[in-house]
């Protein structure tokens, strides 16, 4: 509406100054005064064709520095607008949206550039991500405005970056030692190592670099002065399924949901470090996802997957999800979802393992 009021102040203000200039023309009469009084009449039209001719001939483009950034973290967007003419405008005006599409939050800014001839000027601006999840940046409209700003000129386009804000990740210590022991149910994912503990050792033998620590007969390396490992008789079923809910709740949602995955990545991370394997489990939206971790280096990629997706609006968790498809005996569950959701999702009771926040991690 305020673009439209200003085209039709510089509308009445070019007639204004028109009919003052005829009106000195008819008093004076002279050649010079005919001339001026055609240019101001001619301006308008070449004016307009100016901007219309670069509205179809420039090209733009939008670039963001750093692919992903801490929260907090400051980064830098540059826009540009390329004119491969010889003709000018008195400003162009890009529409863009700023949307968080993993949260959904989104807002417009409105940026203006001086185009250059037969060149290309750029503006760079300066932005942060104050949650996590993945910041798109789109020109969705380009308008042109003609010299003397009669009028503008839209163009409808889609252009767009984007740049991953990471989560913040502490230090969090799950406690997996409780791990059920035994083959487990039979429809277990099993994660079997060499060195697993179950109930039946078969012999002891010399440390190999993969043994894990707590499976070191420690009484006999220290009268033999080596590392001596147990080997157990049939594979465990230690497999660890860390299953995140990240429903939408209604006020906060961005800093609860930054709270739930932060701590569901930094266990993930703990567990790594600890040589642990484990599959990361969620529900996003539309079906419940499940990706195999063994390392800290899968870590980044994880999150990128869980950014694709959408918290969804209500409805079931990701608990109700995985309880149809999976018995509860198949396995351990560390389960993560914000505190409120808690006594909803299972009853409550049980003992929390690990919260930040407003998020809260249980071994169901």
């Amino acid at each position: 509406m305020q673009k439209k009021i200003m085209t039709v102040g510089n509308w009445i203000s070019y007639l204004f100054f028109l009919a003052v200039w005829i009106i000195i023309y008819i008093f004076y009469q002279s050649y010079e005064l005919l001339a001026v009084l055609i240019v101001l009449i001619a301006l308008v039209p070449a004016g307009i064709a100016a901007a219309y001719i670069m509205k179809n001939k420039i090209q733009l483009s939008c670039a963001v520095r750093r692919k992903q950034a801490e929260k907090g973290q400051s980064f830098i967007v540059d826009f540009t607008v390329d004119n491969p003419t010889i003709l000018v405008s008195r400003n162009i005006a890009l529409t863009v949206e700023i949307e968080n599409t993993f949260i959904g939050q989104s807002r417009r800014q409105y940026i203006t550039i001086p185009p250059r001839i037969l060149g290309k000027k750029q503006v760079s601006l300066e932005y942060k991500g104050l949650y996590c999840g993945m910041i798109q940046f789109r020109i969705v409209q380009c308008e042109v405005r003609d010299w003397l700003g009669m009028v503008l000129l839209e163009n409808k386009v889609n252009i767009d970056t984007q740049t991953a804000v990471m989560p913040n990740l502490n230090q969090i210590q799950v406690d997996y030692e409780h791990l059920g022991r035994g083959e487990g149910h039979k429809d277990a994912k099993v994660i079997s190592k060499k060195g697993d503990d179950v109930s039946e050792i078969t012999q002891i033998r010399g440390y190999v670099p993969g043994d894990r620590l707590q499976n070191i007969h420690w009484k006999l390396s220290s009268k033999s002065g080596d590392f001596l490992v147990k080997d157990y008789s049939t594979p465990v079923n230690n497999e660890i399924t860390m299953l995140l809910d990240f429903r939408k709740l209604p006020q906060d949602a961005g800093s609860i949901l930054d709270n739930v995955l932060e701590l569901f990545f930094s266990s993930i991370l703990y567990l790594c470090e600890s040589g642990q394997e484990m599959y990361a489990c969620w529900f996003n939206g539309e079906s419940l996802t499940e990706e195999r971790i063994a390392a800290k280096e899968e870590l980044t990629g994880l999150i990128y997957k869980i950014y694709e997706g959408r918290p969804a609006q209500g409805g079931p968790s990701a608990y109700d999800y995985y309880s149809r498809l999976y018995s509860q005996e198949s396995g351990n569950i560390l389960y993560f979802c914000a505190k409120e959701e808690l006594q909803e999702d299972t009853g409550g009771g049980q003992d929390i393992q690990a919260e930040a926040g407003e998020a809260v991690a249980i071994w169901l």
